[in-house]
């Protein structure tokens, strides 16, 4: 509810240069295809998004923690999902850090936390059909619980990183 509360009050943060609807930007040399850009598909708010770390700035669907006491409390005993580092570790060597928590009916579901880096690389790959081929479109979703992030939510997380 902490976090809740901190997402609805967060100032709105000046648009990102790539804030608008489109492809995720390759030039920040993150992991990404060498044919053309990927379309990042938008989706209904499935998750309340915090950031934490050097360079957090709020935006639509995304807000900022400030304490690292209070960010490697709420990572503890969770691991990376891709470079499986303690996330409380993470948050407080000053790592830049996603926090996801399910709104609506997916409150049930634990709070996730990543590495922003792991995120934007998770979000630089592209979807596939049922057979394997790579579509032309950014995967979306959280990496354990599935739910998806907005477009807006994507952009901000692939900034961050």
């Amino acid at each position: 509810d902490e976090m809740r509360s901190a997402l609805s009050q967060a100032p709105a943060a000046p648009r990102a240069a790539f804030a608008g609807p489109g492809p995720l930007p390759w030039s920040l040399g993150l992991p990404g295809p060498t044919r053309a850009p990927l379309e990042i598909p938008d989706s209904p708010q499935e998750l309340d998004v915090f950031l934490a770390g050097p360079g957090a700035r709020s935006g639509p669907g995304v807000g900022v923690l400030t304490d690292p006491a209070a960010v490697a409390d709420l990572c503890r005993g969770k691991s990376d999902f891709a470079e499986l580092e303690p996330m409380d570790r993470a948050a407080r060597a000053g790592e830049r850090v996603d926090i996801a928590a399910p709104r609506g009916k997916d409150r049930g579901v634990p709070a996730q936390a990543h590495l922003a880096r792991s995120l934007a690389a998770w979000f630089s790959e592209a979807r596939e059909d049922s057979h394997g081929r790579a579509l032309p479109v950014a995967r979306t979703e959280d990496p354990q619980t599935r739910l998806r992030y907005t477009r807006a939510q994507v952009q901000a997380v692939v900034a961050f990183a």
